[in-house]
């Protein structure tokens, strides 16, 4: 009986947090009101993008990314896509190679977690 009911807990906690996780994918603003949006680039990321990839329409990518204390990017997750598959890889490996600068409070550096919208245009 305690094993069903370990594996009921457990199933619906996991129902939960996939249920949180598509909420949470749903509305990225949410990211935005942490107290760690006040970090910045140091190196942002750097693609080039053609018009041919764009297929003729303008994308706005939404990415989160983790940082450790030093800034460098531990993860980062697609909140929203392109619509490309190639395009949002494409996006995603930049922002793994982008740094930001390290998050401090007092007299201690913090991971932080960054949410941000990338606006592609096509030209």
């Amino acid at each position: 009986m305690k094993f069903i009911m370990k594996i009921l807990i457990k199933f619906i906690l996991s129902f939960l947090f996939c249920f949180e996780l598509n909420t949470y994918a749903q509305k990225p603003e949410s990211f935005k009101d942490l107290q760690y949006q006040k970090v910045k680039w140091i190196k942002s990321p750097s693609i080039s993008i053609s018009n041919d990839e764009l297929q003729g329409y303008d994308r706005n990518v939404v990415i989160a990314a983790e940082t450790n204390i030093s800034g460098k990017i531990t993860a980062v997750k697609l909140l929203q896509s392109s619509g490309i598959k190639s395009l949002d890889l494409k996006l995603i490996i930049a922002v793994e190679n982008a740094r930001f600068s390290p998050l401090s409070r007092k007299w201690s550096f913090l991971s932080s977690q960054i949410c941000t919208t990338l606006p592609l245009r096509s030209i």
